[in-house]
């Protein structure tokens, strides 16, 4: 017998890595409804490659404004120059967390060493 689609969604749901994947798949889930959705990583801070202890001075991507973004929340212009910089994706995937999540789902510096469904 197929559960219901409320039953599926009182289901836990864990989501490993803060990244860009992890924060849009913990965003759409909660959109969709699920109730208990945890996400976690090993980091200190959202952003997997643009987390904050990972940012090197004077980074600057080959993406120019406008061509990344999450769908729910623009991109704000760059903060010193043309092309995105480093601080400019760690500020946008802090502020995407900390707009479109709930801080009670996020588990920071967390070690997953297994895992049991």
């Amino acid at each position: 017998m197929m559960a219901s689609l409320d039953a599926v969604r009182r289901e836990s749901v864990g989501i490993i890595g803060a990244g860009a994947a992890g924060l849009v798949t913990a965003h759409t889930l909660l959109q969709d409804g699920f109730e208990n959705v945890q996400l976690l990583t090993r980091d200190k801070s959202v952003g997997g490659v643009w987390e904050r202890q990972r940012i090197y001075p004077g980074l600057s991507l080959n993406n120019v404004h406008g061509e990344f973004c999450f769908s729910s929340l623009p991109m704000p212009p760059p903060q010193n120059q043309k092309r995105l910089g480093g601080e400019d994706m760690r500020a946008y995937m802090e502020t995407f967390a900390d707009t479109t999540h709930n801080p009670r789902i996020l588990g920071l510096s967390h070690r997953t060493t297994s895992y049991s469904p």
